[in-house]
Order: C-alpha cells, then structure tokens, then sequence
C-alpha cells in the first residue's frame, strides 16, 4: 500500500514538473494537424475548380454559335436595295466615245499612245512614255473639236506648245496640243463636233523634230487614256 501511494506521488510529481512540455507538444501536434488538413483542403478545392473551368471551356466550344449577323438575317431583296447602280469604266468610256463622231484632223497616227511602253523620242534623244497620239498634218490645217464640250483651258505649254482643252463632260477631257499659237476659241466657249478650235502649228519643243503633226490626248478623271478607245 506504501508502494502504491509512492508510486503515485512520483507520477504527480513528474506531470506537475513535465506537464508543461507535454501540453506544449500536444498543442505542436495539433497546429501541425490542422495544417495538413488546411494544405489538403485547399489542393483539393484548386483541382476541383480547374476541372470545373476546363469542363466549362470545353462546353463552350462544343456549342455551335447560332448567332446570325445582320446580312445573314435580313432578306436578299432588302441588301440588294441598299445599294445604287454604279456606272462600270467601259460604260463611262462608252458613253463618252459615243459623243465623238469625228477626228480632230484626217491623218495617218504617226506616234501612238504608250503609258506603259517607253518609245524612243527623235526631238529629246530619250526613251520616254507618250500620253496621246500624233496624227500626221499639214502646217495650218485646221483641227476641229473631236466632241462636243465647253472650252476650259487654252494655254502655251513649255513642251507642247499651244494647248486647248475641252471638257467632254465631269469625267473626259480632250486635249489638243502643237497648235498654232492665237486659237480660234477661248475658255468658256461651248464647242459642238466639227467646231473649228484652231490650226496645226510647230508650237511644241518637245516634238520639234517631227513632220508636222496635231498632239492630241484623252485626259480620264486627271488620268492619260488611250484616245482610240474613243475616236471612232
């Protein structure tokens, strides 16, 4: 009975003296516990939200997109309304080509039109382009308008020479160049096909060299054209 009561005094006297540490380890083991489960929780929910991203993004992709644009939805005969008959460039050439009945002169084309073709030039001693087309002459011959227009530049040009332009209509303009100088007309002038504007003269420097000869050039919205897509 002694040894009992012994026996139990030295275990209260080693928890009095231990207790401290023994509750500061359970207290360690407890922390380090909840840590794992805190760690393992948060493991567990990042991979349950990817999975639910990706099963979201998959399910967006799996579903076709039934939306329709505005062109897809309104009737055929409602687009085609929106839009205004454009006049194609053979029908503007056409049209225009359609008001001139005559040549400015009669005469055989000494140099042709070449805008994308160097031809060799007697007078200047290059190879350059030429915008219009040289129709053989006699010196003093008369020229006459080609079409109908109104007179809207007369003027002596540092190449060549004495220039009348007449305005066919808003997008064709025709140009007479290597006239005599004093033409028959003047800026404002309305012309009709036939008109007399003037006469073959050796007014152009750039040309000089050449038999006599009448320079004339078809000007498209500011633009060289090809003068025989419009005389007849």
């Amino acid at each position: 009975m002694e040894n009992n009561n012994k026996h139990s005094g030295e275990v209260r006297h080693f928890f009095q003296e231990r207790g401290y540490y023994i509750l500061l380890l359970l207290l360690l083991a407890a922390v380090a516990v909840s840590g794992i489960w805190l760690v393992r929780s948060a493991m567990l929910s990042s991979r349950q939200e990817a999975a639910l991203a990706t099963a979201t993004t998959d399910a967006a992709l799996s579903v076709p997109n039934t939306a329709k644009t505005d062109s897809q939805t309104k009737p055929a005969a409602d687009t085609a309304e929106t839009f205004e008959p454009v006049e194609s460039t053979d029908q503007s050439v056409a049209k225009a080509a359609s008001a001139i009945t005559v040549w400015p002169l009669n005469g055989a084309v000494m140099t042709g039109y070449s805008m994308d073709k160097l031809v060799y030039s007697d007078t200047m001693g290059d190879w350059r382009v030429h915008n219009g087309i040289d129709i053989a002459a006699t010196a003093g011959q008369s020229v006459r308008a080609a079409a109908a227009g109104t007179v809207s530049s007369v003027y002596d040009d540092d190449f060549l020479g004495t220039v009348v332009v007449i305005d066919v209509d808003e997008d064709v303009q025709m140009v007479y160049a290597n006239l005599k100088a004093m033409p028959t007309v003047a800026v404002g002038d309305g012309v009709a096909v036939g008109d007399t504007i003037g006469a073959v003269g050796d007014t152009a420097i750039s040309e000089s060299r050449e038999d006599a000869h009448l320079h004339f050039a078809v000007l498209r919205s500011g633009e060289p054209a090809n003068p025989t897509e419009y005389l007849p």
